[in-house]
């Protein structure tokens, strides 16, 4: 995987959804992906609780993109994304786009893990490979359908990473 390295607001398309900013790829740029995004932060209280979220990333991928069931949406809590975990966004997008193929490998083949379960399996652990070099400022860890990045010494949590099929089967 390549490190984009880059501010996940210069990367990718905003629109806003209750004034509440929402960012996506610009190749998904379209009327179906605003609906499904909008109504995850309405499912999840995001829109009508801005103390909560103050932006997320609806990030499906460039060239392949996630089904909406599947899809890992990222909601930043804090006020800014620090710019050491720039690359978790972009982590985000390389799962929604690539996660499928990656659980269809020979090797997952045998296990019967969940798709759901592979995929925060695999957040999970980037979070930890980018919280790893700043221990001394962020934690990080996965609770049911999502994962989790904190600020170390406030406990204030940055991120949040969903799994999105439960909004799916709530519909």
């Amino acid at each position: 995987m390549k490190w984009i390295s880059k501010s996940p607001e210069d990367q990718y398309i905003l629109f806003n959804h209750n004034g509440l900013p929402i960012f996506v790829d610009s190749s998904d740029y379209c009327e179906e992906t605003i609906e499904q995004a909008s109504n995850f932060c309405d499912y999840y209280g995001y829109s009508q609780r801005a103390e909560t979220a103050v932006a997320v990333y609806f990030v499906r991928g460039h060239r392949h993109q996630c089904e909406y069931s599947e899809v890992l949406v990222g909601v930043l809590e804090a006020d800014t994304l620090p710019v050491d975990l720039y690359e978790v966004v972009h982590c985000i997008t390389f799962w929604n786009a690539e996660g499928r193929t990656c659980f269809n490998y020979p090797q997952n083949k045998g296990s019967k893990e969940s798709y759901r379960n592979f995929i925060l399996k695999c957040i999970a652990s980037d979070c930890r490979v980018y919280v790893e070099p700043c221990e001394e400022s962020y934690i990080t860890g996965r609770s049911g359908d999502h994962v989790w990045i904190s600020d170390k010494h406030s406990g204030e949590r940055i991120m949040i990473i969903h799994f999105n099929e439960l909004l799916i089967n709530h519909l």
